[in-house]
């Protein structure tokens, strides 16, 4: 079965985000953090296994947790107007 929490915890946040949400993450993680944003190269070589930095770490994780509490946020909203659906269908069900 497909987890988007596996997806974000197992890869690169580069790997899943567009260019200008994951350059506007690691902007507001810079600042968050207090680190000195840096642009990436345009040209990324997939499957680099150089280990990050220290602060590198430190803002991928900061990406990571952003990414995941906006998934949370339009899970949860998604669930409560299934919900609403429910009751709605359960009273026309009724009616039958």
């Amino acid at each position: 079965m497909f987890s988007v929490r596996a997806l974000v915890r197992d890869h690169h946040p580069r790997d899943f985000l567009e260019k200008d949400a994951y350059e506007y993450f690691r902007k507001k993680g810079c600042r968050k953090l207090g680190l000195k944003y840096k642009e990436e190269p345009e040209k990324v070589v997939l499957g680099d296994l150089r280990k990050p930095q220290k602060p590198e770490d430190k803002l991928m994780d900061y990406v990571k947790e952003k990414v995941l509490k906006k998934i949370d946020a339009v899970h949860e909203k998604c669930e409560a107007e299934c919900e609403k659906r429910w009751v709605f269908e359960d009273k026309v069900s009724c009616l039958k």
